[in-house]
């Protein structure tokens, strides 16, 4: 059943990235947006959230700083830092180095954590990295690096590190607490803390400056892709482990190539089907059992 929450939480994330940059940060800015986005997330799932609330009684003082660590750095330093990225680099290429996210997990697993993995984990996992680049990457007659921005490219790394750690702390709390409530707190709690600092700005001028019918895009993608998706990719990771729940996620360049063939009649390259060959095998292998459960 897990692997079903993860289909359709990549399916609905296949497309975030492009749909943001050419239709949202042309006409706001990072903070402002993510403030609105998540401030709708959180009001969609408090409703639900709210049930599950009886269970903060099992939290000690880990829980609670681990909490802090998913809202300060997981949500709101990652999203942030992922959205100035795309400011700056195209949307295939930040896409791309976020999901080397998989990466940071070992590396915090095993020299934070004390956590042993073994070399056939971690050659398929760049396996499936390199696999994914091959499917981001087919598509592009020439590749430059003249037009890349280093910053746009140390901030996405540094989003990618983030969103490690988010996986890895928010795998610990589902030991304790539902996906419903802690998708609601993580998006609910940050958004509190946008709104003490966009909140003022926000509601003066930028709110009355979006057109609506990206203001209406960003309500949507702030219920769905920020809310009701968070808690389905939740849903699996809570029975799988933290690397399974990063690697699965390369299948969103899977899902945006398939929604570009869709949609712009963009025909897949060799390359690419190859590259999603590799991906799917790696991945297969990777969630088997012995990988999959912590």
């Amino acid at each position: 059943m897990w692997i079903l929450f993860y289909a359709i939480a990549v399916l609905v994330w296949g497309t975030d990235a492009a749909i943001t940059k050419r239709y949202l940060l042309s006409s706001i800015a990072p903070a402002p947006m993510l403030t609105i986005r998540l401030a709708v997330a959180g009001l969609t799932l408090i409703p639900f959230g709210m049930l599950e609330l009886r269970s903060l009684k099992v939290f000690r003082k880990k829980e609670w700083a681990q909490l802090a660590v998913l809202i300060l750095i997981g949500t709101l330093v990652m999203n942030l830092l992922y959205y100035e990225s795309l400011t700056r680099n195209p949307a295939y290429l930040t896409l791309i180095l976020f999901r080397l996210d998989s990466v940071f997990i070992i590396l915090v697993s095993v020299l934070l954590l004390g956590h042993k993995t073994d070399w056939r984990t971690i050659l398929l996992t760049l396996a499936a990295l390199v696999c994914a680049g091959a499917i981001s990457l087919g598509n592009q007659r020439s590749l430059t690096f003249k037009g890349l921005n280093g910053l746009g490219i140390g901030l996405v790394l540094l989003a990618a590190l983030a969103s490690g750690l988010s996986t890895i702390v928010a795998k610990d709390l589902l030991k304790v607490i539902s996906p419903i409530l802690l998708v609601t707190l993580r998006t609910s709690l940050t958004s509190l803390c946008l709104l003490a600092w966009q909140g003022p700005a926000l509601f003066r001028k930028i709110l009355f400056s979006i057109p609506v019918n990206d203001l209406r895009l960003m309500i949507f993608m702030g219920a769905v892709f920020s809310g009701v998706t968070f808690w389905v990719y939740y849903k699996g990771l809570k029975y799988t482990t933290p690397l399974v729940g990063s690697l699965v996620q390369l299948l969103r360049v899977v899902s945006g190539l398939g929604a570009s063939y869709l949609l712009l009649a963009e025909v897949p390259t060799t390359i690419q089907w190859l590259g999603m060959v590799g991906l799917m095998g790696a991945l297969f292998f990777l969630t088997q059992p012995g990988h999959t459960h912590s």
